[in-house]
């Protein structure tokens, strides 16, 4: 319980950053986000039948470019750019 006020408090009043996904502009109050959650930004949803890509650009020092992959995530920084797709597996 005491680990989950402090994240709360740390969290409180930290300013939400924004990112863009293909062109659209959302906004994130997290320093990370999964390849789960980007996919979800794009499509509404993530669906285990569809294959996926991510990258980005345009992020902090740590992690300047690169490609997501299922399961990871990455830091983000203000208006840090992701390209995301989708299809259906053949």
């Amino acid at each position: 319980m005491e680990n989950l006020n402090k994240k709360d408090h740390e969290n409180h009043g930290k300013d939400t950053k924004k990112i863009l996904i293909e062109g659209t502009l959302y906004e994130w109050g997290e320093e990370k986000i999964s390849f789960a959650q980007v996919i979800t930004f794009r499509y509404g949803s993530y669906d285990p039948s569809k294959t996926y890509s991510v990258s980005y650009e345009d992020g902090p020092k740590d992690n300047r470019e690169g490609i997501l992959k299922a399961g990871q995530s990455v830091y983000i920084k203000n208006k840090m750019i992701f390209h995301a797709t989708g299809g259906y597996k053949s």
